[in-house]
């Protein structure tokens, strides 16, 4: 079996679970015999390496492979080069036995697209998704508003993950169930405990005195915060238990706008000065196992968590765990037979269980830590969960997906419609492509050249004039009558709504595409999104990411329009949409109140309100041409505010099912006007201006060093409260 590895951590450059699991897995494959290749982002690496790791190819790439950084944000930009070092070793190698990849960041997110969207490189991929630490419920237990950008949007590119998998597998029920909590997911889960060999060499054992050592980083997720108040209420109760905190303690503290550790020194110095509370940040793995030699308990009081290593780890070398009930590390600690566990929804639970443990004997403590290395060694075996795991996935391979099953993010109406065109023999389907025009004369002429360069052949073109009177303008329009393939309707000037829908009555085609009189396309752009709508019955429109020129060279990166984010921000150039045209004509029609723009994402609303959905080609297919004096131009905040108060009016019960969303996303980001892309950080420079966009920039580099990115973060918050004061 040929299995490649997806993943953002791989020892020995990085720790945690992902990077556990994935060394702890890819050891196990290599030893059953499958070739197995581990897929690695590295920044130091300009395009892509191999090396060996104890027999295991790792292949590292830039997470600037494909040159998205100056309009993707850092997760969603490693996403892309995730896909794109795929593409490249199977055009190499040929399409491997199973893809599998983490869900945490979505780093599989842009590979799942071009899968379901057929791309030839991709659509035979089997892939499966094992979730870890999905950062849309860590954030939230984290302290951190996960509704801002691009929090948001990370934590959509990660369901879309899971929703889009052929096989999503999970460590524990609990992550399982904390997930299902949040979005319902339309899939089956496995569950399969993390395998774990455990070590020949055990730790040495210390004097344990009365020690407890708390081992992971510094977070609120993983239940520092609870953990602290408890022994301070201890402490004052007379105890002299030894708190040890064994982790990185420059994690961020959003609540509190500075790193956990100084927060820690601040609120809590009376007992660091008794000797009681002692930090030692992050250790490597050989002084951890020294410290652990010298613990009486590991304190494992998560607030939410899947399996983590810690506490198979600590099991397997007979420490005595404790642990909270809220995580998948319930599913292997009996309370007091192989470890402990206490409730955060019990006041003082954990402060009983400390009290417990230290009033056990050594011979007591020796027992439950035999219970535990033996629960260990049975429940984690690595043998028995490759073959468990083989046999999903055999399983899985054999359920065919229905061609509809394009995956969306979220649940809602959807209409499906076969393609039903009216092609003879080997003839295309028609396309119509709609070009309204009013007095565009000196430029409709590349539009129509771009149009008859497309691959796709079986097109007509419809000039929509809307009433020009322009002496060039007509003048090029008899021009235009003469060429056979496109067809002249003029009405009076009545706005692009209404020449839009025009063009649409008049159109003959069984598929249908706007293109304004200034813009271009691409060749190849046609013919992909026909190929969509005619295999996809519940997709009903394709659109692109856009590339802007003339006054600008930016790019614009589309996404599938779901809410809620479609009713905070339009996620697509709704003007550049290739449709059904029969689902055009039933829900896209353009509404003329909208007299200063809009009319096109009011269209995509109202198409996905009635079931009507459309996806995105995650490429430039789409040139915007941007013109000092444009109808986009004319934009202000104010006529913006007021357009978008017409659409929420009009689609009031669409928006409805969507307000607890909606008032977040305002909350957290402000006006969706004012937000270019979901991806970006927004919250930190909102505007638009160049030295904003210079500072966004600055901060995409910062956030690929993670120590940099938390301390940038600190002392950006201290700025902005000064700025404040």
């Amino acid at each position: 079996m040929i299995y490649w590895l997806l993943t953002t951590e791989y020892p020995p450059f990085y720790g945690g679970g992902i990077g556990t699991y994935c060394y702890q897995w890819a050891k196990i494959l290599k030893s059953k015999g499958h070739e197995i290749t581990v897929f690695l982002p590295n920044d130091a690496i300009t395009e892509f390496a191999e090396r060996t790791i104890e027999g295991i190819r790792i292949v590292e790439f830039s997470p600037h492979l494909v040159n998205t950084a100056s309009f993707l944000g850092f997760e969603t930009m490693i996403s892309y080069s995730f896909a794109e070092i795929v593409k490249i070793y199977t055009e190499k190698e040929g399409v491997p036995t199973w893809v599998e990849a983490q869900e945490y960041n979505g780093i599989a997110f842009f590979l799942l697209q071009k899968k379901h969207l057929g791309y030839p490189l991709f659509r035979d991929l089997q892939v499966l998704i094992t979730c870890h630490a999905p950062s849309f419920l860590y954030y939230e237990f984290n302290h951190v508003n996960n509704y801002k950008l691009p929090y948001f949007w990370i934590g959509e590119m990660e369901k879309y993950c899971i929703q889009a998998a052929d096989v999503c597998i999970s460590p524990s029920q609990y992550l399982i169930d904390r997930l299902q909590e949040r979005h319902s997911f339309n899939r089956k889960f496995y569950v399969l405990p993390n395998p774990f060999q455990i070590e020949s060499e055990p730790i040495e054992k210390g004097t344990a005195g009365h020690q407890v050592i708390f081992l992971a980083k510094l977070s609120p997720a993983k239940g520092i915060l609870q953990t602290l108040q408890s022994f301070k209420s201890l402490w004052r109760q007379g105890h002299k238990y030894k708190l040890k905190l064994i982790g990185n303690k420059n994690y961020f503290y959003h609540a509190k706008q500075c790193m956990m550790g100084d927060y820690i020194i601040d609120s809590y110095s009376e007992f660091v000065k008794q000797g009681l509370l002692e930090m030692t940040g992050a250790l490597p793995p050989n002084k951890v196992k020294v410290e652990l030699g010298d613990a009486k308990v590991i304190l494992v009081p998560s607030t939410v968590d899947n399996f983590p290593y810690t506490v198979v780890e600590c099991m397997a070398e007979k420490k005595v765990v404790l642990a909270s009930k809220q995580g998948g590390h319930r599913e292997i600690i009996e309370d007091g037979i192989n470890g402990f566990l206490f409730d955060h929804s019990q006041p003082d639970s954990l402060e009983e269980k400390i009290n417990q443990i230290f009033s056990l004997s050594e011979e007591e403590l020796m027992v439950i830590g035999n219970n535990a290395a033996n629960k260990v060694a049975q429940e984690c075996d690595p043998t028995a969960y490759h073959t468990k795991k083989m046999q999903v996935l055999e399983i899985c391979k054999q359920e065919v997906l229905p061609v509809k099953n394009f995956i969306y993010t979220h649940n809602g109406p959807e209409i499906e419609s076969d393609f039903a065109g009216k092609s003879n023999g080997n003839q295309e389907a028609l396309l119509s492509v709609v070009v309204p025009h009013y007095n565009m004369g000196h430029l409709v002429k590349e539009t129509i050249d771009s149009i008859k360069s497309s691959t796709y052949q079986n097109i007509e073109i419809i000039v929509l004039d809307d009433g020009s009177d322009s002496p060039e303008s007509l003048m090029v329009l008899q021009e235009l009558q003469q060429d056979n393939q496109i067809t002249i309707v003029t009405q009076k000037n009545k706005g692009l709504a209404e020449a839009r829908n025009a063009g649409a009555l008049n159109a003959k085609g069984d598929f249908l595409a706007f293109l304004d009189a200034d813009d271009t396309v691409h060749p190849n752009y046609f013919s992909k999104a026909v190929d969509v709508l005619k295999s996809k019955p519940n997709v009903h429109f394709v659109g692109c990411w856009v590339q802007y020129f003339e006054n600008s060279n930016s790019v614009w990166p589309a996404f599938n329009p779901e809410p809620p984010y479609l009713l905070f921000h339009n996620m697509v150039n709704s003007s550049s949409l290739v449709y059904k045209k029969e689902s055009f004509l039933a829900g896209g029609l353009n509404d003329k109140k909208f007299v200063y723009g809009m009319e096109d994402y009011d269209s995509v609303i109202n198409l996905v309100a009635n079931g009507y959905k459309g996806v995105v080609l995650p490429e430039t297919l789409f040139n915007y041409r941007v013109r000092k004096n444009s109808m986009a131009r004319g934009f202000n905040n104010e006529n913006k505010s007021y357009l978008y108060k017409i659409l929420a009016e009009k689609h009031k019960t669409f928006y409805d099912n969507y307000g607890v969303e909606i008032s977040n996303l305002l909350n957290a980001n402000g006006p969706g006007f004012e937000i270019e892309n979901p991806t970006m950080d927004y919250h930190l420079f909102s505007g638009n201006s160049k030295y904003h966009k210079v500072l966004r920039k600055l901060f995409s580099i910062i956030k690929q060093q993670p120590l940099l990115r938390k301390i940038a973060l600190a002392g950006y918050s201290k700025v902005k409260s000064i700025q404040v004061l």
